[in-house]
């Protein structure tokens, strides 16, 4: 019954120390992805974001498949965007719970098509907007051409380049992942 009750609290704690820490005035949006390998697609609706918005916080998930790769996803998006985004990392792409680790309030949502339900009916009756973003190359298809470094160097920000041959080396975890 302690344990409980102490949960409770500590709890309630880091909700109010959560909330003392959003900036609730500025114009932030979220943008949620495993980018397994940053494409020249998530780099554009990054950007985008930063351009549109205040604060832009992204969001790297990682399952079982893709933790192994998260240090090198996460060097991928400091390379791009340094100090220019807040990254959370995520185990599931559930939105209240990146919500929670945000510093800003999130006022939009970006997304692909492929999202936009979803993430209409989680944030129904809230005042959290919905930004569809065009869908480019994917992930998916980068890794399947991993060995071409011509392919790479098309589909991803010149940013990562110079990791080309570091994320080849991690070839045999890239190919545990799915999209």
């Amino acid at each position: 019954m302690k344990y409980i009750f102490a949960e409770a609290v500590n709890d309630v704690f880091q909700r109010f120390v959560l909330e003392a820490n959003i900036d609730k005035s500025e114009s932030s949006a979220l943008f949620i992805g495993k980018m397994r390998i940053l494409t020249i697609s998530h780099y554009n609706i990054i950007k985008k974001a930063i351009k549109d918005h205040k604060h832009c916080v992204v969001a790297l998930v990682s399952n079982k498949n893709t933790e192994v790769l998260e240090p090198l996803r996460l060097k991928m998006l400091q390379l791009c965007f340094g100090d220019n985004i807040q990254i959370i990392t995520a185990k599931t792409a559930n939105i209240f719970s990146i919500f929670k680790q945000s510093n800003y309030q999130i006022v939009t949502v970006i997304c692909g098509d492929d999202r936009k339900d979803d993430y209409s009916r989680m944030l129904k009756g809230t005042d959290v907007k919905i930004e569809v973003s065009p869908r480019g190359v994917s992930a998916s298809e980068v890794i399947k051409n991993l060995d071409d470094f011509e392919y790479f160097k098309k589909n991803t920000p010149k940013e990562i380049h110079i990791m080309y041959n570091e994320i080849l080396s991690h070839k045999e975890d890239y190919s545990k992942t799915k999209s």
